[in-house]
């Protein structure tokens, strides 16, 4: 019986140092194609493509813009996209990832970026916003965010 227990346990140990190795991770290029998806998706948001800017977005995914409830999966991030997109007359937009951290199939990022809107013809407005952004590695090694949450770093008005 107990040499039955060690061939077992060798056998076992032989078949785990020869099984292949995991897929290697590359933290430098993970977080360069993170940081890429960031710009694509501000750039989408630029040109005023909704549709391309939800794609960036896992199709179960959330958003949580500021001081409004979050918005969840593919058509209702786009609907959302298109509406605050049509609620502004948009003059740019700049994002920038601060950090992020890989963990297998899964990031964090955090960053910044600024949006630039034209209320009106003489006046122009740029806020800038935080951002903390849930990443997902697809099946094609792409990143899209499962969860991103944002809000702005300008200072409460003072009341009066």
């Amino acid at each position: 019986m107990f040499e039955r227990i060690w061939g077992s346990a060798a056998f076992l140990l032989v078949g785990l140092a020869c099984a292949p190795a995991g897929p290697t991770v590359d933290h430098a290029t993970d977080a360069g194609a993170i940081t890429g998806a960031t710009e694509a998706w501000a750039a989408a948001f630029a040109r005023g493509d909704a549709a391309a800017a939800a794609e960036f977005v896992t199709a179960n995914g959330t958003i949580v813009p500021p001081n409004m409830p979050a918005v969840s999966g593919t058509e209702a991030i786009t609907a959302w996209a298109q509406a605050v997109l049509a609620s502004m007359t948009l003059v740019g937009v700049s994002s920038t990832t601060d950090s992020a951290q890989v963990a297998g199939d899964w990031a964090v990022s955090r960053g910044h970026w600024v949006i630039t809107v034209a209320p009106d013809s003489a006046t122009t407005v740029a806020d800038t916003s935080r951002f903390v952004v849930v990443w997902e590695r697809q099946a094609d090694g792409s990143w899209k965010a499962a969860h991103d949450i944002w809000n702005t770093a300008l200072p409460l008005p003072s009341g009066g």
